[in-house]
């Protein structure tokens, strides 16, 4: 485990621009609540490689996004430098889900990681921050964190990271598209068997 989260320190980048949280859902080291598996197939073929899962949010003025943060964990610290996929879309108002095509993507490695604590489930927990973001208009949208599944530590379906929980539930429920095409909504935790949203910041200069 020390070896584990030391790795992660040791790649992680200090910043020292200001910034301000547009949407907060941070993960609780106290509750301590598990991750769900989250990735798509590729980045250019972005469809569950096993489950990819999404989190509602709303912006309430126009906002430029500087930075998304989200915790979650890996199933080896080689992952922490694998290529993620990052993507926003609009809300389907009549059915509290997300429109399928992105408003914006970001693929890549994130920049950013922190070691933070066990979770639940005694994985590792991680803070990845991306400084980078869309500028939003008015409303409400979904956040998509997968990794990519055809560069990950173990590729054709087998889950390397999880995307960490968040309680209580805000707006609508968090989801989970899977790979047989069946849908999880609302998601329940493992460990409490509560309602899950998905833990993640967003922040403007």
């Amino acid at each position: 485990m020390r070896t584990f989260i030391g790795l992660a320190f040791a790649v992680t980048t200090a910043s020292s621009f200001a910034i301000t949280a547009v949407w907060a859902q941070p993960w609780n080291p106290v509750t301590k609540l598990p991750a769900w598996t989250s990735g798509v197939v590729s980045c250019a073929n972005p469809l569950p490689a096993r489950r990819m899962c999404f989190d509602d949010f709303r912006i309430a003025t126009p906002t430029q996004i500087s930075m998304i943060s989200f915790w979650g964990t890996v199933s080896n610290p080689t992952q922490l430098n694998r290529v993620m996929r990052i993507s926003i879309h609009t809300n389907n108002a009549a059915t509290c889900r997300p429109n399928q095509a992105a408003i914006w993507s970001f693929c890549g490695v994130i920049p950013q990681k922190i070691g933070i604590g066990p979770d639940c489930q005694n994985r590792p927990v991680f803070r990845f921050n991306l400084p980078t973001g869309p500028a939003l208009p008015v409303g409400q949208y979904w956040l998509c964190v997968a990794e990519d599944d055809s560069l990950s530590y173990r590729p054709n379906g087998i889950a390397d990271f999880g995307w960490s929980a968040f309680q209580p539930m805000r707006f609508c429920p968090a989801i989970a598209y899977n790979s047989n095409a069946t849908v999880n909504q609302p998601l329940i935790d493992p460990c409490n068997q509560q309602r899950d949203d998905l833990s993640f910041n967003l922040y403007k200069p």
